[in-house]
């Protein structure tokens, strides 16, 4: 429970700081990218709202 809850809080983050425009730091970008790719996270129908987060 503990941590859905923890996951929950930094989703609700994460969701209010892209809100906000507050922009991604390169340092972490360019790994999260690679991340993200090697994930697949591309072929999932709500990366088309992320397309600076996600290669396509």
């Amino acid at each position: 429970m503990e941590a859905s809850l923890t996951v929950a809080i930094f989703r609700s983050l994460n969701l209010g700081a892209d809100a906000s425009g507050i922009p991604l730091d390169e340092d972490f970008a360019g790994p999260t990218r690679r991340f993200a790719g090697d994930l697949g996270l591309d072929q999932f129908s709500t990366a088309r709202n992320s397309p600076d987060f996600v290669s396509g």
